[in-house]
Parts: structure tokens; C-alpha cells; sequence
């Protein structure tokens, strides 16, 4: 049996579900279905994205639309006590071009995730979806402690996905430089734990492509140890080298102009140098407190 409300299985529909707490009425038989299945942290190569396994909340759009909020912090809110999978919604963490994150908890065990969903306006772009994809694809082939896990993945009813990665406490390291002058130590410490990460990616024939301090997320893990997290991998290139995807379009920049390197900017064909040059210029900011170039336009850089 399977609980409708979170989704999670129920060996005997006489006792209540072991994630929510639901009692046999909210229980139906399993059903095989084709494709990914949310949980499952493996996309299927030329998956189907109607075929992903479905949220039980009625739909992300109506709820939205019904509070006549538009797409803003408020409407994400409204998620707040509904459940995403086996996850409950607990509050909100931020929000991203393409994405808006929640934090969430497994009821019956505790554990605290960040539930990241597509942002409304992009569910009916096919190439913003299956970026969508292509980053949760992108985290689990390159599978390194150093990169935010991602393991859980689906869709509300009206088509917008979403998945659920684990849940970080510390600071990005655009806040971290904020807050003070990086010492020498520190900045070892993390550039150490930045290059293991891209050595990963880029062993999988992966370029991240969007380098910069606010998709670093530093975390304290005790005193005078610090750990990196590299974050969003929703701009990947997957090279020759690594999984076919179309996650990007030939000639369409895609990054943060000040940290891309030149061919970037051009829309040329990039590799793992692309990365290294980002990190080239994060380190000169690191080290001067100023970026290496002055101005506005993505041409101008």
C-alpha cells in the first residue's frame, strides 16, 4: 500500500503510515509506473518528464493564483504545513533566477531538508525544466562530499518540479566575506574544498559554468573547521566527455557575466578552463577585496 498524503509505503493498511501518521483511508494499492518515481535520485536518459511521480499537494499554480499573490515570497509561503512527498514545508530560505527554496522536515524521523521548486513561470518552458533536471542529473553522476546532495525529485500536479536536497546551516561565501577579512588559513581551507569539487565535476566531463561566491556555501563544522559546499549546478555544461544533455543552447550565454570567462560571455563552446578562470577571478576578490574588471554590460567585460 501507499499513503496518498506522503507518498510513503505502508506494509499493513490496518496501522497508521509510518511517515505521516495517515490512517487507511488516505492508503491506495502501488501501482508500477514507468520513468523516475519521486526518491528514486536516478533520471532515466530520455526520460519522459509527464511520467515523474507527482506531489500530493492539488496543484502549486491554483494555490497561488487563488491568494492573488503572483510568484513572490508570499506565494511560496502559502506552502508552509502542506506536504511535498514525505516532506513537510517549514518556512523559506531564498530564491534563485530559476528556483525558490523551502525548508522542509521528515515528520516521523526529523530531518531537515531544502526543498527547491521551479519557479511558476518557467513550467511551461521545456529547455527551463529539463535544466531543471539536468541539475539534479549533473549533482548525482558527480557524487562528491563537497557538492550539495540532492536526493529526492517530482512534480505538483500542474507540471512544476521540484526536488529535495540536504539541508545546509552556515553561509554563502558572499556572506562570509562580508562579515570579515578572509585569512590566509581560511582561504586554503576552502579553496581546497572548492577544487576537490570542481576536480570531480570535471572528471565526469562536467563544467559548472557558474562559479562565484554565492553558489559556495560555507559551513562551520566546529571551531576552526570550516566545509564547503558548492551549490547550483542549474547551468551545467555537460561536455563530450560526460552526459548528453540540453541543458544549454549553443551561442546563449548562461552564467554571471563579472565571473565568466571569455568564451562564456561569447557563447562559444566552454570547458573545465571556463571554471578554472571563474575561480581565477573569485580568488582575486578573495585576496584584494575588489573584482579584477570595472563595468556594466556583459559586452563591456
Amino acid at each position: 500500500m501507499i499513503c496518498t498524503r506522503c507518498q510513503a509505503e505502508v506494509d499493513d493498511p490496518l496501522e497508521p503510515c509510518p511517515g505521516c501518521g495517515a490512517h487507511g483511508e488516505s492508503l491506495e494499492p502501488m501501482e508500477d509506473e514507468p520513468g523516475l518515481q519521486t526518491g528514486t535520485g536516478r533520471l532515466e536518459e530520455g526520460m519522459d518528464l509527464a511520467l515523474l511521480a507527482r506531489s500530493p499537494l492539488a496543484s502549486w499554480v491554483e494555490l497561488v493564483d487563488n491568494a492573488n499573490i503572483g510568484w513572490g515570497r508570499r506565494g511560496y509561503e502559502k506552502l508552509i504545513g502542506t506536504m511535498v512527498g514525505e516532506y513537510e514545508v517549514t518556512g523559506w530560505i531564498g530564491e534563485g533566477g530559476m528556483g525558490a527554496v523551502l525548508s522542509g522536515i521528515q515528520p516521523l524521523i526529523g530531518k531537515k531538508v531544502a526543498i527547491k521548486i521551479l519557479k511558476t513561470q518557467f513550467i511551461s518552458n521545456p529547455e527551463s525544466m529539463k535544466r531543471f533536471v539536468a541539475e539534479a542529473r549533473a549533482v548525482n553522476e558527480i557524487g562528491h562530499p563537497n557538492i550539495v546532495d540532492i536526493f529526492s525529485f517530482g512534480q505538483f500536479e500542474d507540471g512544476t518540479l521540484f526536488f529535495v536536497m540536504e539541508y545546509l546551516e552556515g553561509a554563502t561565501f558572499t556572506e562570509f566575506l562580508g562579515r570579515s577579512t578572509i585569512t590566509y588559513e581560511n582561504a586554503h581551507l576552502i579553496l581546497s574544498d572548492v577544487l576537490d569539487a570542481l576536480e570531480a565535476a570535471h572528471t565526469k566531463g562536467i563544467v559548472h559554468r557558474d562559479l562565484k561566491p554565492d553558489n559556495i556555501f560555507v559551513i562551520q563544522k566546529n571551531p576552526g573547521k570550516r566545509f564547503v559546499k558548492l551549490l547550483d549546478f542549474g547551468v551545467a555544461k555537460f561536455t563530450e566527455d560526460g552526459l548528453h544533455s540540453v541543458s544549454t543552447t549553443t551561442g546563449l550565454p548562461l552564467g554571471t557575466p563579472i565571473y565568466m570567462s571569455p568564451e562564456q560571455c561569447n557563447g562559444s563552446r566552454v570547458d573545465p578552463r571556463s571554471d578554472i578562470y571563474s575561480l581565477g577571478v573569485l580568488m582575486y576578490q578573495m585576496f584584494t577585496g575588489r573584482l579584477p574588471f570595472d563595468g556594466t554590460f556583459m559586452q563591456v567585460l
